[in-house]
């Protein structure tokens, strides 16, 4: 009997996989669900998929070659597994598709909007997420004329002679084809689908036996998506823990010290410190030990999504000596911008340097609004020509909206570009908005909300306000638990300032409030927020308990 032949893409995606293939032995993804897969393995289990894919949809999705028609190529993946991920969007990609990555843990009315934007006809499902399909189908197929294909992957039966794989030579797509689509946090707004095209992942082989990268964020985020992806195409290792990993789970994954490289954000950096403090300590020497000496075999920490607190990092640096990487990255731009190197010295502040195949300028020469360009960025917003043409300057520079200063060859975050927004970790907050929920309580005169830059969460929601005379209970508590029922918790004030009877809030001509001066004037900062941050007359929410500090002597529990 012949050894059946399976053809793919003639693209650096799949050329590069084949040679991995017959080059690279043993396990390259390790996925805490219980799967350890070499190359060989992926591709029966890509095979497997796409011969799933061509039996389960109907026949006017796929042409007479098998591959994707053009308004099918859109096909969702929800899943909490790496491993069924990364096969998920070589299928996908292999068949002239683009992949969907969706939250597991999104509204039935967030998925919905998702499939409908992307024209999605197709979902697939991993074995731990696939309890999602029947609700999310017969939420869609509510909608008449809506039609939804659900398919849960399997693993293929692992044969004694695996299936010959070659490069189909006359099998092209075009570099520009969406490959990969991508939805924005929508916090201005409804989420934007960010088209990605196959040209982002046409990477060099670089085999490197000894690295070791671990993964435990969701993959529907493109910081947490695209580290795997670059891994398996281009010959490096992947370890993915389990959804939902706190930092005992990671402190137990660097322990066993054969991770050497990871991504951790810089909330999660300050729990795994306080983790530390609150548990390791209390550990016995030798096990402390165990812990630090895993945790220092890292060769490379990526911090992304906001700023790195000074005090954390130099925590790492005195217990392990940790190499962190601040990155800066944008989904438009298909993943990371600029990064620091891993052992320069730690600049408050700074980003570092552009990655290769970045073009960037600032609007105002060494500082202002950071426009980028790259060969793998966005194309185009799905269905929305408007929002596309506005991102893009005359010379085809996205327009990130943020505000850079460069110093030498080191870039600076300072903040967003708009004032009429907030940006509060992951989410992006409307001023105005926040504004006038304040001014709808029955005891507020005047509001003013401004931003105070905080190193875990971006920026802090600060508001100065002004109490009616008759009112005299009314304190940050009050108003977080008055707003609650009409405002999302992440739009909640963290700081505030309420004026004294004779006090006037610096004003502008046209009477709008002097932002800066407020900052600076009520809140006694000019930069970031400190760690030991107390102002008599402020309130400060401040951690998840709901504790929150009037002034240094007064501390007050929500509850």
């Amino acid at each position: 009997m012949a050894t059946p032949v399976e053809r793919f893409p003639n693209d650096a995606i799949f050329t590069n996989l084949v040679k991995l293939r017959d080059t690279v032995p043993g396990v390259v993804i390790y996925d805490e669900y219980g799967i350890e897969a070499a190359y060989r393995d992926l591709f029966e289990d890509i095979v497997n998929l796409r011969q799933v894919l061509r039996e389960t949809l109907p026949p006017d999705c796929m042409d007479s070659r098998g591959l994707l028609r053009p308004e099918a190529k859109p096909v969702a993946s929800m899943t909490v597994s790496i491993y069924y991920f990364i096969v998920s969007f070589l299928t996908i990609a292999s068949l002239g598709g683009a992949s969907v990555p969706l939250s597991s843990t999104a509204t039935l009315e967030e998925t919905a909007y998702s499939l409908s934007k992307a024209n999605v006809c197709c979902i697939l499902f991993d074995p731990w997420t696939v309890n999602q399909s029947a609700p999310i189908k017969n939420h869609i197929q509510k909608s008449p004329g809506q039609r939804l294909h659900t398919i849960q992957m399997h693993p293929a039966e692992r044969k004694s002679t695996s299936t010959k794989i070659e490069i189909d030579e006359s099998l092209t797509f075009p570099e520009s084809d969406t490959c990969w689509i991508m939805f924005s946090s929508g916090t201005t707004g409804q989420p934007k689908g960010i088209a990605i095209p196959r040209r982002n992942f046409f990477f060099e082989i670089q085999v490197d036996p000894t690295d070791l990268f671990l993964t435990y964020r969701p993959v529907h985020w493109i910081g947490s998506a695209i580290t795997p992806l670059i891994n398996v195409l281009v010959g490096k290792k992947t370890s993915g823990l389990k959804r939902g990993a706190g930092p005992a789970h990671i402190w137990e994954a660097l322990k066993e010290g054969i991770i050497t490289r990871t991504s951790l954000t810089p909330v999660r950096l300050k729990a795994m410190q306080e983790y530390y403090y609150s548990t390791i300590c209390q550990f016995s020497s030798e096990d402390q030990d165990r812990y630090v000496a895993g945790a220092s075999k890292l060769q490379s920490v990526m911090s992304s999504g906001s700023v790195l607190n000074p005090a954390t990092a130099k925590f790492w640096k005195n217990l392990t000596n940790m190499p962190i990487v601040t990155a800066y990255g944008i989904t438009e731009l298909g993943g990371g911008v600029f990064r620091t190197s891993p052992r320069s010295p730690f600049v408050d502040g700074s980003i570092g340097e552009p990655m290769p195949n970045m073009m960037v300028k600032l609007s105002d020469g060494d500082k202002g609004q950071l426009f980028v360009k790259a060969p793998g960025m966005f194309t185009h917003y799905i269905g929305d020509e408007e929002a596309t043409k506005a991102a893009f300057d005359e010379e085809g520079f996205f327009r990130t909206g943020d505000i850079l200063r460069r110093e030498g060859n080191q870039y600076i975050f300072l903040g967003r570009a708009s004032s009429d927004w907030i940006r509060f970790s992951a989410f992006t907050v409307s001023v105005l908005e926040v504004e006038e929920r304040l001014l709808k309580l029955p005891y507020v005169s005047e509001a003013y909300v401004l931003p105070v830059m905080d190193y875990e969460v971006r920026n802090l929601i600060a508001a100065v306000i002004r109490v009616k005379a008759d009112y005299t209970e009314v304190n940050l508590c009050k108003i977080r638990d008055d707003l609650s029922s009409t405002t999302e918790s992440y739009k909640l004030p963290r700081l505030l300032r309420i004026l004294r009877e004779k006090e006037v809030a610096p004003l502008t001509a046209s009477e709008k409030g002097r932002k800066n001066e407020m900052r600076e004037k009520y809140f006694k900062v000019s930069g970031y927020r400190p760690n030991d941050y107390f102002v008599p007359g402020v309130e400060f929410w401040g951690n998840e308990t709901g504790s929150y500090f009037i002034n240094p002597t007064e501390r007050v529990s929500s509850s």
